[in-house]
């Protein structure tokens, strides 16, 4: 079952500030029901003051970066990992109050996208408004991002914040004036009044100065962006070409059957290309039947199976259920025809879009390089959500850059980089790869436990 609240929390904590922050994640966890907590950890130096308080949010994920993003990059990455219908951003200077998630879910009727409370009286908006009940603000006014409460319809209509606002400042500004381009109203819930120190971490990380001047560059990006309708949806990073590119091919089975007729063109032994001849996987054979064994697997979802040129070597007697599955729905009727049986079948399904089977071991090789990133995450979501208990899939440990491409092409992944974020693996098994003349010798298959997964 899916929550009902997303609570995104860019952080950054120092020894000074790790009491403030500790004492928001109490808060949060006081008050609050039906909620998933997303932090973004920013490369904190002392990150560790406030993980035993972290550790008692049963449901969250804690996506820990290298380096300081910043408030706008740390948000869209949450906003990415998020799946509930209302979500919230919300500063860890905060300390929240009872019924705080439902009083602002309320607001949400009808053409209400945002909501937010207001504060103690620190210099913001938010705390000078005299309004004590729910009002609905006018066109051009605005609410402060230290805490808002975001519809699902919103995000899916005009996207992420603008990251042409750096390390922040404006970027709440913006997205309000985005959404009341694109018809929607914002609720300022005066009769919620929710605590915010304002601006600590910031002061902890930047001078005044500096301030000042991000305070300047936003200004002038609010003036352009409102001169030009703001209208514009942003998907943070390299999301928009993605999404952009992606619509070159009709569908998904259109861009594989293409890839599948150029290896059998090639004269390739599988018609899946040359990394799933017998000779390629040698190692992996083995080596993943060695782990089938260790975990006691006995369901297995192969995703995508292709031909099953050689996997048909490692399915055997010990496996009580095979399932391969992949869009090419051809593909899939011959390999039912010719390999399947009681303990075997094949399906046709999209890995990131239908429903999957609990099974004990999720196998994706080959797959997710061949994704855009908003496809890789919608397949990581979906096999979260089919509650199975391994992920078995393809990373490039030594790969420093993830690329996004258009669905159909193909580039290596690190998984552990940005944007995925996964946590070190269980197991990593070495496929030992030849191909482009060992340009991609650290080519793994890399083991996480589904339910530690970041989306």
């Amino acid at each position: 079952m899916g929550v009902t609240y997303d609570i995104i929390i860019p952080n950054y904590v120092t020894s000074d500030l790790a009491p403030m922050i500790v004492e928001c994640l109490q808060s949060i966890r006081t008050h609050s029901s039906d909620y998933r907590l997303i932090v973004i950890d920013n490369g904190s130096p002392a990150f560790d003051l406030i993980s035993a308080e972290l550790a008692l949010h049963l449901n969250r994920v804690v996506i820990a970066v290298p380096e300081n993003l910043g408030f706008v990059k740390a948000v869209n990455l949450g906003m990415r990992l998020s799946i509930a219908p209302y979500v919230v951003i919300l500063n860890n200077d905060t300390r929240l109050v009872a019924g705080w998630l439902g009083t602002l879910r309320a607001a949400l009727v009808g053409p209400v996208g945002l909501s937010g409370p207001r504060t103690n009286e620190n210099g913001t908006v938010s705390g000078s408004r005299p309004h004590r009940s729910t009002v609905l603000l006018s066109p051009g006014e605005m609410l402060v991002f230290f805490c808002v409460m975001i519809k699902r319809e919103v995000i899916n209509k005009i996207g992420l914040l603008d990251e042409k606002f750096g390390l922040g400042l404006g970027d709440d500004d913006d997205y309000c004036h985005r959404a009341q381009a694109a018809g929607f109203r914002l609720a300022f819930v005066g009769n919620l009044e929710i605590y915010h120190k304002h601006k600590a971490t910031f002061k902890a990380l930047y001078s005044v100065q500096q301030i000042r001047n991000m305070g300047a560059h936003a200004r002038e990006l609010i003036d352009k962006s409102k001169a030009n309708g703001g209208m514009k949806k942003h998907s943070g990073d390299q999301l928009i070409r993605a999404q952009g590119n992606a619509k070159r091919f009709d569908s998904k089975v259109e861009v594989f059957a293409r890839m599948m007729q150029a290896c059998v063109q090639a004269g390739y032994e599988s018609r899946s290309g040359s990394g799933s001849s017998l000779h390629s996987t040698t190692v992996l054979r083995v080596e993943l039947s060695r782990l089938i064994a260790e975990l006691g697997v006995q369901s297995l979802l192969d995703a995508a199976c292709g031909d099953f040129n050689w996997m048909r070597h490692v399915v055997n007697q010990r496996l009580q259920q095979y399932i391969g599955i992949d869009v090419l729905p051809d593909l899939i009727q011959h390999n039912q025809e010719a390999f399947g049986g009681p303990s075997r079948k094949f399906l046709s399904l999209d890995i990131s879009r239908d429903q999957l089977f609990k099974v004990d071991l999720i196998f994706c090789r080959d797959c997710l390089v061949h994704l855009s990133f908003t496809d890789v995450a919608e397949a990581v979501r979906n096999f979260r959500r089919s509650q199975s208990r391994f992920l078995l899939t393809t990373s490039f440990p030594n790969h420093v850059k993830n690329e996004d491409i258009p669905t159909g092409d193909w580039r290596p992944l690190n998984l552990q980089r940005a944007p995925f974020y996964f946590p070190p693996p269980m197991r990593t098994i070495n496929e030992n790869c030849e191909e482009n003349g060992g340009a991609y010798r650290d080519k793994s298959l890399a083991l996480w436990e589904v339910d530690k997964l970041p989306y």
